[in-house]
C-alpha cells in the first residue's frame, strides 16, 4: 500500500488512487472479485439415482445412502453430492413438500453459502440446488428379483 497525500491509498489491484479503506482494493475491482466467486457456485441443477424397492439415493461413482424423502439423511446426502465448492455452507434445508417431489421428481434443496473475499469481505448468498431423481432399481435389487424369477420358471 502506498500512502499518498490526505486518506487516500492505490488499489492494489488495479492501482488507481481512493479513499483508505481496510482492504485497499477499488469497488471496481471488489466487484470482479464477486464476480468471479459467483461463478464457483455448485450447479443449479444435479442428477441422482434412487431405488425405490430398497429406498437406497445413488450419486456414482460411490456415493450411496439410504433415506426417505424429507430426512436429514437425505439432505446430508444431497448435499455431499456436490463437487468441492468454493463456498462454507452455512445451512441447507429442503424446499418444497412431499408432494411437489411425487409430482415432479425434482429434490430442492436451499443453500445458504459463504464466502470471505480478501480476508475483510465476505459475500453471504443463497442457492437452490434441484436434485432431478431417476427411478432406477440397484444391482442387490435387481439381482434378487432375477433369482427369484429364475426359482419361479425353473418350477413351472
Amino acid at each position: 500500500m502506498t500512502m499518498e497525500t490526505g486518506d487516500t491509498c492505490r488499489c492494489c489491484k488495479c492501482g488507481i488512487s481512493l479513499p483508505e479503506n481496510k482492504s485497499d482494493i477499488c469497488s471496481a475491482c471488489l466487484k470482479a472479485e464477486v464476480i468471479d466467486s459467483k461463478r464457483s457456485l455448485p450447479p443449479k441443477q444435479v442428477t441422482i439415482q434412487h431405488c425405490s424397492q430398497c429406498d437406497y439415493y445413488f450419486h456414482p461413482p460411490k456415493l450411496q445412502m439410504k433415506a426417505r424423502f424429507g430426512s436429514k439423511e437425505l439432505l446430508t446426502f444431497c448435499v455431499k453430492s456436490l463437487k468441492k465448492m468454493d463456498f462454507s455452507l452455512r445451512n441447507a434445508t429442503f424446499v418444497g413438500t412431499e408432494t411437489d417431489y411425487s409430482e415432479t421428481k425434482i429434490i430442492k434443496v436451499k443453500l445458504s453459502l459463504e464466502k470471505h473475499i480478501w480476508s475483510v469481505y465476505y459475500i453471504e448468498q443463497d442457492h437452490i440446488v434441484e436434485y432431478l431423481v431417476e427411478d432406477e432399481t440397484c444391482s442387490s435389487c435387481s439381482g434378487a428379483s432375477s433369482n427369484l424369477d429364475c426359482l419361479v420358471s425353473s418350477t413351472l
